[in-house]
């Protein structure tokens, strides 16, 4: 199973248009055949490791065998702000250093 994200379609699409005769990428061009792919009752600690590790953005959720979501690292940021909120209530006026 593939994915392709804004990062692999920019990629190409730049690739694309330094060639002397631009022509338009297929996805085949683009997309990531080695995407990470889980099941849905993999532990979340060694998923959130090989994000980094793997430079990947996204990973291929998966219960018995189909599609169940493609989270993404931008969906790690909105959950952790959201525990750190739960954790650490702001005090004080609430700006952002």
């Amino acid at each position: 199973m593939g994915l392709i994200s804004d990062r692999e379609i920019a990629t190409g699409m730049a690739a694309a248009a330094r060639l002397e005769n631009p022509v338009n990428p297929l996805v085949r061009d683009v997309y990531v055949p080695d995407s990470c792919v889980v099941d849905i009752n993999t532990p979340l600690e060694g998923v959130l490791q090989a994000v980094p590790e793997r430079h990947i953005d996204a990973v291929i959720v998966t219960r018995k065998d189909r599609l169940a979501g493609v989270p993404t690292s931008m969906d790690v940021c909105r959950y952790f702000a959201a525990c750190l909120r739960e954790y650490f209530p702001r005090s004080g006026d609430g700006d952002i250093a």
